[in-house]
């Protein structure tokens, strides 16, 4: 599809088909964004049929409108990853010199890993994700199970605040008369500067009970909320010491693993995670030939990381996703089964989606929502189906900042832009 109305930071922007694409004619006419700044209005507006897909809506609203008739609701499994991510040492990229003022206990990966034990993903997952979503610990999704490594029992972590403090203990972080730890050559740790993105309610609360568990284990924190575009900025700058985000991780997870190596400081690097031996694993797995012996070495990083934790992996999200059954079909969710059916990698179901009317058996993909014969897997289709129209009016919410680009079939909620695109 291509764009004809709209412009960045606009709330509507509409596409029409490119009956010239290379993979084929898209059966809709016509796509148009419109970007909600709150759930609710988002959501009553597809029960009165003014929008046709409303995205990133909460498991709550999924559940209710799965009660609607022509109304097809899901949490689908998201493939990403939400992280509290540390400062590891900021550094200017041209001379080597430190950057920023982060904390200098974050630069130690023993500091950093003990702090995976005082995270109750359970309770965040039931709390703050309202249960829909995995408790997380690697940069490989679940989705990707051939490339995924799992901590054995014995090392995964669990909310054990005695563990936690044990290891700090160990690792020299002791506490002092006052019951705060200090740094192991006795000098204050000092107060933990948290952030967490203003727009993103699972953000906010994240680093909230972040900050409450740090503080039992006798570290002070403090938490500021900013927007995204900021946030950025002062990740950049290397004047944070933890954040809460998130990523989404292509089927093959290259270039996630590209992003932790030392030459992504200042660029797609966001921990400024630099450790040599990851890169020379990243190195070999890059130019394998040997799928098998690649895919172990994937494993490796994975667990390298686990114990460096630059990264504590908070939660494996579903993303809540509602659309117009009695109007639009042939969505095939991905990861297929149980996956997301808009905001994909590639441009499969902008090009396959049609009106009820057109289905049929959309072109023999048997699990695709709408396909004869499919349950839609929420509210039963209803018999009105509004044959008149072949435009997808499509909502999405404000956190889901690259609408144009995914509109034009690419998968590019990254979260973040590299260095040279924010400037």
């Amino acid at each position: 599809v291509r764009l004809v109305e709209g412009t960045a930071g606009g709330s509507m922007y509409r596409f029409e088909k490119n009956p010239d694409y290379w993979q084929g004619e898209p059966h809709i006419d016509e796509v148009v964004f419109r970007v909600y700044k709150s759930d609710d209005p988002m959501v009553q507006a597809l029960i009165k049929g003014e929008i046709d897909f409303a995205d990133d809506i909460t498991p709550l609203q999924v559940q209710a409108l799965q009660s609607e008739d022509g109304i097809t609701a899901i949490n689908g499994s998201s493939p990403g990853f939400d992280e509290i991510a540390f400062n590891t040492g900021a550094v200017d990229t041209e001379t080597g010199e430190p950057l920023g003022d982060g904390n200098p206990a974050l630069k130690d990966p023993k500091f950093r890993h003990a702090l995976g034990y005082a995270l109750d993903l359970d309770q965040i997952i039931e709390k703050v994700y309202q249960g829909a979503g995995l408790p997380g610990d690697t940069i490989v999704p679940p989705a990707y199970s051939q490339w995924k490594w799992t901590p054995p029992e014995d090392e995964a972590f669990t909310f054990d605040l005695d563990k936690a403090g044990a290891l700090l203990d160990e690792a020299g972080y002791t506490e002092g008369s006052d019951g705060k730890r200090t740094m192991p050559d006795g000098s204050p740790i000092g107060t933990l500067r948290l952030f967490a993105r203003s727009e993103n309610k699972k953000s906010v609360d994240t680093m909230n009970y972040f900050k409450e568990w740090l503080g039992e284990l006798g570290i002070d924190s403090e938490l500021t909320t900013m927007e995204s575009n900021k946030l950025t900025n002062v990740i950049l700058d290397g004047e944070f010491d933890a954040f809460q985000w998130g990523w989404y991780v292509e089927p093959d997870p290259d270039s996630m693993l590209s992003y932790m190596t030392c030459d992504q400081r200042g660029g797609w690097s966001d921990s400024w995670y630099c450790n040599p031996e990851y890169d020379a694993l990243y190195t070999q797995q890059n130019g394998s030939t040997d799928d098998a012996a690649r895919v172990e070495t994937v494993k490796q990083m994975q667990e390298m990381l686990f114990n460096d934790s630059p990264y504590l992996v908070t939660a494996y999200n579903t993303l809540g996703e509602a659309f117009r059954s009695d109007r639009f079909a042939c969505f095939q969710p991905q990861p297929d089964p149980g996956g997301v059916l808009l905001f994909q990698y590639g441009a499969h179901n902008y090009l396959n989606a049609r009106p009820v009317a057109e289905a049929g058996d959309c072109d023999g993909v048997t699990t695709a929502l709408g396909a004869e014969g499919v349950s839609q897997g929420g509210g039963a289709s209803g018999a009105d189906s509004d044959e008149g129209s072949n435009t997808a009016v499509v909502v999405v919410g404000v956190i889901v900042v690259a609408a144009l680009v995914i509109g034009l079939g690419f998968w590019a909620i990254m979260r973040r832009s590299s260095v040279a695109d924010r400037e």
